[in-house]
């Protein structure tokens, strides 16, 4: 009788795999002798590695050792559905996706991260989360990315949010170290709505509260209320492009290729839910073809000029924060709008992308890993010194 297929995680000790360059999916270690993270993302990225012959293993911050040439790492069983703990070569790559910040920042695993950079046998990229308030200085540093940029004040009290109410009828609250829309906050004044002229929608885990004030202390009041201990910055609010009264922005995946360089690995785009403050799929977004939205508000020359200027946007950007950050970086998505007289704003990058659902992104986006990955293991790291990591 054929043996049922299940996910389990199976100990062998004994066995050592190849001593070939490997690549290692770097990861936290849970409480069941397993590992945190998006088992089936590390299957996919497995499974390209074999039709690239290429073996991926996955390695926990527990198990990795950098002064020995053996470590135990987590290899997938595809016939039984399972992984297996076993003995592998210390991997030349390690593919960082560590999905939680809070550990992230725990000091073990910070020292970990800086013992990799320093390294000189082990190549690791995207070492670290972005923060959404360095993001936004490092652009406006460079005359090549400043104009992308919104308008953007650190929240340190009430002073910001009157003055920039002055200027737009639209602002944003923004958690500093927010993840999937949770946590921002729309602020807009609304002139004909008599004697409440202050509205204030928060993105909550699972929903969306709308509110409306006579006084702006009292709409500061509300937004104290719900404001975590964390950091929050404030930012003017665009208007964005439509498709059918909702708004709609980018999501663009930039990973290194084969080659070393930058390469654009698909364009995305999202169109707001009726309801919701942001685009974010979870949040009631939708997905769409840019082109095809593009082309629908602006026209289709004026929407392939606009997909062409996006391309060389995201380049710029993304070079300007390589090379601000001075961290070794192999990826990241990005999520840009477009107004509505179709110019080009950058809201937000990410150094550990969330899967893209356009098959087309999905599958060069895995490639792209493999061969980036296997373009390190052919060149010599660079010297790398790890700057003081800055608070925020």
């Amino acid at each position: 009788m054929k043996e049922a297929k299940r996910k389990t995680t199976k100990k062998v000790k004994s066995k050592v795999v190849e001593a070939a360059p490997i690549i290692g999916i770097l990861t936290l270690p849970n409480k069941n002798n397993d590992f945190l993270g998006n088992k089936q993302n590390f299957i996919d990225i497995i499974t390209k590695g074999q039709q690239n012959n290429q073996n991926v293993y996955v390695v926990t911050t527990a198990d990795l050792k950098l002064n020995q040439q053996q470590i135990f790492g987590y290899q997938y069983d595809g016939i039984y559905n399972r992984w297996r703990r076993i003995k592998i070569p210390l991997p030349k790559v390690l593919y960082n996706r560590i999905s939680y910040r809070k550990y992230e920042a725990l000091p073990k695993t910070r020292r970990l991260i800086l013992r990799c950079l320093k390294n000189q046998n082990v190549h690791l990229f995207n070492p670290f989360f972005f923060n959404k308030w360095s993001l936004f200085q490092w652009l406006k540093k460079s005359n090549k990315t400043k104009n992308y940029v919104p308008i953007t004040q650190r929240l340190k009290g009430w002073q910001e949010v009157n003055t920039l109410l002055k200027q737009f009828d639209t602002l944003y609250i923004k958690p500093v170290k927010g993840k999937a829309g949770s946590g921002i906050m729309r602020i807009r004044t609304m002139i004909d709505e008599g004697e409440l002229p202050y509205e204030l929608k928060i993105q909550r885990k699972k929903s969306i509260g709308t509110y409306q004030f006579k006084t702006i202390q009292a709409l500061h009041k509300m937004i104290k209320k719900n404001t975590g201990p964390g950091k929050y910055i404030v930012q003017q609010g665009i208007q964005l492009a439509k498709n059918y009264d909702n708004p709609f922005d980018l999501r663009v995946l930039i990973q290194k290729d084969g080659s070393g360089f930058w390469n654009i690995a698909g364009i995305g785009a999202r169109v707001a839910g009726a309801k919701s403050i942001t685009t974010h799929v979870p949040r009631g977004g939708k997905i769409d073809e840019p082109n095809i939205l593009l082309t629908q508000y602006f026209g289709k020359e004026k929407a392939d000029e606009l997909l062409e200027k996006v391309r060389k946007v995201t380049l710029k950007i993304c070079n300007q924060i390589e090379s601000a950050s001075s961290y070794p970086l192999g990826e990241m998505s990005m999520d840009l709008g477009i107004d509505e007289k179709g110019r080009i704003w950058f809201f937000e990058a990410n150094s550990r992308p969330m899967k893209f659902d356009e098959p087309h992104i999905r599958n060069q986006s895995l490639t792209n890993i493999i061969k980036y990955s296997q373009f390190l293991m052919n060149n010599q790291k660079s010297t790398h010194k790890p700057k003081r990591r800055e608070r925020n």
